[in-house]
């Protein structure tokens, strides 16, 4: 099975056990910003992240955070970013899981490719990760916390009615950031460029621009820790695994 298959099977199953909306948002907003015409700023499009966060609601009213590295990380390190965001934010978190997960080999030109393991962090919060009065979306732990990283993206994915106010582009002598929105999906490209950067002089809002339209409701159902984390994971894999498949179309043409 290729990446794509992989990625695209990982998808559906998410999709059909929740956020199918959110799901289907997902591209669009992927495509922004990973399109150089889409953005204005000068990020490299042909770039795996460092990291690939989601940040998702679950049906009990938390927030899971997944964070998704394209290699092999040393737990320790994975596990010591997740509570500094923890920390930077003020949140409360719980639930902390570290896996790695081993995907197919790729075939290309060039022969097969080694199958890449990804490491991931999850975790669930009840903070209040999405201001939905003033609206922005808690972004800065998030950088702070994985500033030694080159590349951050983070998506939001945001239920209900979400009209975005927060910062869009940004970029000083501490990062650049692109922002890109397909309809509850709420995307950040970041590239650091100060890896012992202090608190960020992002602005906090900047004029509305779009109204995230309601999703559907899911059913009322109710999913166990391990059953939640697995669909935010789902996603972060294949926002990441996306990624990873383009830059090996990229390099082997």
């Amino acid at each position: 099975m290729t990446i794509k298959r992989w990625v695209t099977a990982r998808v559906v199953a998410a999709s059909l056990l929740s956020l199918p909306v959110a799901l289907a948002d997902l591209p669009s907003a992927w495509a922004q910003v990973t399109n150089p015409a889409a953005s204005s700023g000068s990020i490299s499009t042909a770039t795996v992240p460092d990291v690939q966060i989601v940040v998702s609601p679950d049906s009990t009213g938390q927030w899971v955070v997944a964070a998704v590295y394209p290699i092999k990380v040393e737990r320790k390190k994975a596990e010591s970013r997740a509570r500094q965001m923890l920390t930077l934010g003020k949140w409360k978190g719980n639930g902390l899981l570290f896996e790695n997960k081993a995907l197919e080999r790729i075939e290309n030109p060039k022969g097969m490719a080694p199958p890449p393991v990804m490491s991931s962090v999850t975790l669930s919060t009840p903070a209040n990760l999405v201001n939905y009065a003033d609206g922005t979306v808690s972004l800065e732990p998030f950088i702070r916390a994985y500033r030694d990283l080159n590349r951050l993206h983070i998506l939001f994915l945001v239920p209900g009615t979400f009209t975005y106010r927060g910062p869009r582009t940004f970029r000083d002598s501490d990062l650049e950031m692109n922002y890109a929105s397909g309809g509850s999906a709420l995307t950040y490209v970041v590239q650091v460029k100060n890896h012992a950067l202090g608190p960020l002089r992002l602005p906090r809002l900047e004029p509305a621009v779009a109204t995230v339209a309601p999703s559907p409701a899911a059913g009322g159902e109710t999913l166990g820790t391990a059953s939640r984390f697995g669909i935010v994971i789902a996603l972060a894999l294949a926002a990441a695994g996306l990624a990873f498949f383009g830059v090996q179309r990229w390099n082997s043409r």
